[in-house]
């Protein structure tokens, strides 16, 4: 026992004694959500700052002196919520772009309060923030939300428009790199900068219908919200199956799939001159990851500090000793805040698949863990097949 004290133990990212689990299950959505319609926003800046705040409707507001302003900040929120789009799903393209230039004018000390907490109050606006996905206002009961479009697409709108609606911006009308620095081109070309973004609107707008079209077309759904791909693959098999939750598990289980979750993996196993390079890549590997996971029993789990089952997953506390001629070594431990992954001896978490893939690599010593029992069932597996074999037409 003395012995194990000094093997140096992963800490855990976050104090399990302070997390608030889930007490409810998922149910099943039924309803589907309602159409709403869709405006493009855009914004044209001058030093930094939103100068020109449009939508494809046609509405503008020209802000004349960029700089901090309790009053334009304010007269910001007050256009962006009109009760004559109430209702609607906004859209911008590269969102965090446009907000920071609108948020510019509330000043610093509002604007890292608002990204440090999600949301902050101005006024009686409550304002919410998903870094480079959506934000909302709200106001009494009335909420107006705005999501970013550019995350669907993964390309410049120039090129979306001119590949899904074979119509691209006005980019002979006006030279936008120019817009930032130059007052003189405010004070000569306004109307044309104006005409310039509206049409930017317009094409949001349109590619934003385009989104929502193609997902109710092709698999009969239509988003309550466009906060993410997984927000809205997340409410898709939602209205498909029941997804297991908190409450449907044991609570080890919850602490140690926890415990066992680090992140993606990325570093540099070698520096200079390599030589021939190949880059591989997975055709829809979380998908397919997706499509064994199940759903258990809440009986099906028992503790055991060694792997006994085939094809259900487990989670574990483990004592590692890497070989001392690994070049790349595999499992990893959090130490101050970062995730590392070191040679020698040290105690960490990992998954089932994790220890039957590397046992070879290091040896392993189960100190102990959970492990699901046979039974449940795959429910996901044929939703994300039928998705799949849509993406892929």
């Amino acid at each position: 026992m003395r012995k194990n004290m000094l093997i140096p133990e992963n800490e855990p990212h976050v104090p399990l004694d302070k997390i608030m689990w889930r007490t409810k299950p998922l149910r099943v959505l039924g309803k589907m959500p309602k159409n709403h319609d869709i405006i493009g926003w855009d914004t044209e800046t001058y030093k930094g700052y939103a100068r020109l705040i449009a939508n494809s409707t046609g509405q503008y507001l020209i802000i004349e002196k960029q700089k901090i302003s309790e009053d334009t900040f304010t007269q910001i929120l007050r256009f962006l919520t009109r009760k004559t789009w109430r209702g609607t799903h906004g859209f911008f393209w590269n969102i965090d772009y446009d907000f920071f230039a609108i948020l510019k004018y509330a000043g610093e000390d509002f604007a890292k309060k608002l990204y440090e907490n999600g949301e902050a109050e101005w006024e009686d606006y409550k304002i919410s923030y998903i870094p480079k996905k959506a934000f909302s206002i709200q106001r009494g009961h009335k909420t107006h939300d705005f999501y970013d479009l550019y995350q669907f697409y993964n390309t410049a709108l120039e090129v979306a428009g001119k590949k899904y609606l074979g119509e691209g911006k006005l980019t002979e009308l006006i030279d936008r790199t120019k817009l930032n620095d130059d007052f003189g081109l405010w004070k000569e070309r306004e109307r044309e900068i104006i005409e310039y973004c509206i049409k930017d609107c317009e094409l949001t707008a349109r590619l934003g219908v385009l989104l929502k079209d193609t997902l109710k077309h092709n698999i009969g759904f239509i988003p309550s919200k466009y906060i993410s791909k997984a927000y809205i693959s997340k409410e898709y098999f939602r209205r498909h199956t029941i997804i297991p939750t908190a409450p449907n598990f044991p609570k080890i289980v919850n602490q140690l799939a926890l415990l066992s979750y680090f992140g993606g993996r990325f570093e540099i196993t070698q520096r200079g001159y390599i030589g021939r390079c190949v880059l591989l890549d997975i055709n829809s590997s979380y998908p397919y990851a997706m499509t064994f996971l199940k759903a258990y029993p809440k009986d099906a789990w028992v503790r055991s500090d060694q792997i006994k089952y085939e094809n259900t997953h487990g989670f574990y506390k483990i004592k590692v000793v890497t070989k001392d001629n690994a070049f790349i070594t595999p499992f990893p431990f959090r130490f101050r805040g970062r995730v590392i992954f070191p040679k020698g001896e040290f105690i960490t978490y990992a998954t089932k698949e994790e220890i039957l893939a590397y046992e070879d690599d290091a040896d392993i010593e189960i100190i102990n863990g959970v492990e699901a029992k046979g039974e449940g069932e795959y429910f996901l597996k044929s939703i994300v097949e039928h998705l799949y074999e849509w993406k892929k037409k």
